[in-house]
This record gives C-alpha cells, sequence and structure tokens, in this order.
C-alpha cells in the first residue's frame, strides 16, 4: 500500500538525521511528494473529518400511559398518550399543513 511506502520513507529519513532535501536527493524521491506524505504520516486525521454532524436529535419520551387518542388522516395515523406534548403536536400538524 502507498501509505505504508510513504511511512518506511519518513522513518527512514527521521533515523538518517539529515535534511529533508539532502535526503530527498539522496534517495530520488520529490520534495513536495515527500512533504505532502510526510504531513500525511505525521499529522492524521479522522477519515469521517469531511462529514458534518447531523443537526438532527432524536427525542425519546417515555410515557406510562397507554394511547388515549388516535387520529388517522389519509393514511396518516398519531398516537396521542395522555401526557402528550401539546406544543409539540402544534408545530407537527403546522409543518403537515405546509406539505
Amino acid at each position: 500500500m502507498k501509505r505504508d511506502m510513504w511511512l518506511k520513507r519518513v522513518e527512514q529519513w527521521q533515523a538518517s538525521g539529515v535534511a529533508v532535501t539532502k535526503w530527498c536527493e539522496d534517495n530520488k524521491i520529490s520534495r513536495s511528494a515527500f512533504y505532502h506524505w510526510r504531513k500525511i504520516i505525521l499529522n492524521p486525521k479522522p477519515y469521517f473529518r469531511c462529514f458534518k454532524k447531523s443537526s438532527f436529535v432524536e427525542i425519546a419520551r417515555e410515557s406510562s400511559s397507554e394511547p388515549c387518542l388516535e387520529i388517522n388522516i389519509q393514511g396518516i395515523s398519531i398516537s396521542l398518550a395522555n401526557d402528550f406534548d401539546a406544543d409539540i403536536l402544534l408545530r407537527f400538524l403546522n409543518v403537515m399543513r405546509k406539505l
């Protein structure tokens, strides 16, 4: 694998005690390629660095009561417990109206 090859090269350079320019000339390696791979080898970043964290959060609310109200509209079913949060229901219904 390419990364393994460059890891060995960086380790060889470190063990040599020679300046990068001299080491690259002696080993017929481009300085820019060496610096690129040295940065990757010595400063690894997590694979997932390019992914943004989701802004969605699952809200789980435990309820000890059985559903007391069930709403069925055009194939959509909503079951509500006695202690349902009216504000969340209103926000949900407002979103549904806009669809």
